[in-house]
């Protein structure tokens, strides 16, 4: 079936829509699979991937550590890592609003970055850098960067890959607890998704997403 490209309207407004949950449920898949499924629509689409991957491939290569327990080893150094991880985030999501595209898919949100500071930092560590972290954190929430935020629940499967730490995907209770409290924050913009089903979620979220793009005319009716 041929594509209709759209003339695209002015002064649009970008949907932002925020994936967030605990460790290994299944967020950047989803992302992956919308992000492909609205491109094929004609939309313009643009997608953050996870900043923490790209950022540790840096401290990897100039600190030396080899995965992130390793590096929560050096209290001062993973403070360092996750407020470059905040920052770039923030960087990112704020270029890429600049260019207006249609549809903004996020592969974790701030909320999802400022999680790994409460969990596995201490004030005492860093004082300065705990505080700046944490002052950007709420600062750029007070923004609502996110249209939407599609929150995933643990489901008990761990999708381990190379990159996340094991103790991470054992923690997935405890994450969703503090992730819950942290996004109370933009709780009248999110949607719990709580089946297991990849076909079943993408399925919910296509008629969510479509739903919010017809409002915009982004769609027909």
């Amino acid at each position: 079936m041929a594509i209709v490209l759209r003339p695209r309207q002015q002064n649009n407004q970008t949907i932002s829509i925020g994936f967030s949950g605990a460790a290994g449920v299944g967020k950047t898949t989803l992302v992956k699979e919308l992000f492909s499924y609205y491109k094929k629509q004609g939309l313009i689409v643009d997608v953050i991937n996870e900043v923490a991957r790209d950022i540790f491939s840096i401290y990897s290569q100039t600190h030396g550590v080899r995965t992130l327990e390793e590096m929560r080893l050096i209290p001062e150094l993973y403070l360092m890592f996750q407020n470059d991880v905040l920052e770039i985030q923030i960087t990112r999501e704020m270029r890429i609003r600049e260019k207006s595209p249609e549809l903004l898919l996020l592969d974790r949100t701030v909320y999802d970055n400022y999680l790994y500071t409460l969990l596995y930092c201490r004030r005492s560590d860093h004082s300065e850098l705990f505080d700046r972290i944490t002052k950007r954190f709420y600062e750029y929430l007070i923004s609502q960067p996110y249209q939407q935020i599609i929150y995933l629940l643990p489901h008990g499967t761990k999708n381990y890959d190379e990159f996340r730490a094991s103790e991470d995907l054992n923690n997935q209770e405890v994450q969703d607890v503090v992730l819950r409290l942290l996004t109370s924050f933009s709780l009248d913009r999110i949607k719990w998704v709580t089946t297991t089903s990849l076909e079943e979620r993408f399925g919910y979220l296509v008629f969510l997403i479509d739903g919010w793009l017809k409002k915009k005319n982004l769609l027909p009716v």
